[in-house]
């Protein structure tokens, strides 16, 4: 896989730039675009992608010869597999911009982005197969690809999806895309229907209350408001019946939605989902630096592997940390508070870092009494089961 970075800072201005739109696209004239071009023109594929991609943006605006020049930079760059101008490339046919509409084109050149290693090909793929009522699982394969590597919308998508899933279907799911390479070919069809966009919009009810009963929290909340507002008799009882379970099982929205109606509850709930928007908030945002640790695999699935190791051996208080957020995000894993929790409390156990006791102390507000006992009894059994390694002299 590649995962391309930007390596100073007048190229980070330069991209900032051109992904604006063009508000703040600099002139022709200016010395970082002349340094731009001069780079594109010895075959720097990084300088070619930033300049296909900034003479796309005019295009849209509507100038055919930046358009038409475009297409020639971004295929230069793609010539040298980068990721980035292959993406724009498949925009460029989606949209017919310097070259002739084509959406097979589009797709084909999305394709290779994604297999390279490009977030927003992958996120974009998993919306144009969510249209097809054919390719659910490809979609969906897609999407939860991109969200583990830290796509916001991909991450928002997913949601949407997973409220029409069983816990056991995302489970399944999560268990594929972990161990699949997107360059390589697709894993095997698991036997039960993925979610698009024709579900979404006629949801078969029995299957999302199966998911509710399971304990999907983005299930109970759709089964809520299915009651309140949707296909199924109105039921006000049922849909705060639902909305309550949702709301006990870590879903901050439903929360805000118990506490504007429930007046004698509104304090409660609104701090328990003030609790909870933060602790999502900064688990996604850590998402984004998970790799910080040296050696650290780029697959999630690996590095899940490689910190639970580092754990265990090392008592590597970054690793259980990044094990934590993992469990409460579901990153690589299936999601599970209760795991989660019992990372930060082994983490908080050797060395009562603030970063990790103030998620645990957060955490705890949100869990049940048995849930709490469940975690420090998880806890004490691994560190049980887990003596330090002691270095041979």
């Amino acid at each position: 896989m590649k995962f391309g970075r930007w390596q100073n800072s007048w190229r980070l201005l330069l991209i900032a730039c051109i992904l604006l739109g063009g508000r703040m696209a600099m002139a022709e004239t200016t010395p970082e675009e002349r340094q731009t071009r001069a780079e594109a023109q010895k075959g720097d594929a990084e300088a070619q992608m930033m300049l296909g991609i900034y003479l796309y943006n005019k295009g849209m605006r509507g100038s055919q010869p930046d358009a038409t020049e475009a297409i020639e930079w971004l295929n230069k760059a793609a010539r040298q597999n980068n990721a980035a101008a292959e993406f724009y490339l498949g925009a460029a046919f989606n949209t017919g911009t310097g070259t002739a509409q084509s959406k097979t084109e589009a797709i084909k050149w999305w394709h290779k982005a994604a297999e390279d290693g490009n977030l927003d090909a992958q996120a974009t793929l998993g919306n144009v197969y969510f249209n097809d009522p054919k390719d659910g699982f490809q979609s969906y394969l897609w999407r939860l690809y991109a969200a583990q590597h830290g796509h916001n919308a991909a991450v928002q998508d997913l949601r949407l999806v997973e409220a029409y899933m069983t816990p056991q279907e995302i489970k399944q799911a999560h268990e594929l895309v972990a161990n699949w390479d997107p360059s390589k070919q697709l894993p095997q069809r698991p036997p039960f229907p993925f979610p698009t966009s024709d579900i979404i919009m006629n949801p078969p009810i029995e299957h999302l209350r199966a998911a509710a009963d399971q304990g999907n929290n983005l299930s109970q909340l759709e089964l809520s408001h299915q009651y309140s507002l949707g296909k199924l008799p109105r039921n006000d009882e049922e849909a705060k019946k639902w909305m309550r379970k949702a709301a006990d099982n870590g879903n901050a929205q439903a929360m805000r939605s118990l506490a504007s109606l429930y007046a004698s509850e509104t304090a409660q709930w609104n701090a328990k989902a003030e609790i909870q928007e933060k602790l999502d908030a900064q688990a996604y945002l850590d998402m984004l630096r998970y790799y910080e640790i040296k050696d650290t695999p780029k697959e999630s699935s690996s590095a899940i592997k490689y910190w639970t190791k580092l754990a265990a051996d090392q008592r590597n208080k970054q690793a259980l940390y990044n094990l934590a957020v993992a469990y409460h995000r579901g990153f690589g894993v299936t999601q599970n508070d209760v795991q989660s929790n019992m990372y930060f409390t082994i983490a908080v156990m050797y060395f009562d870092w603030k970063s990790s006791l103030e998620p645990r102390t957060a955490m705890r507000k949100l869990l049940t009494e048995t849930q709490i006992k469940q975690c420090n009894d998880l806890a004490k059994s691994w560190d049980h089961d887990h003596p330090p390694v002691v270095p041979s002299k």
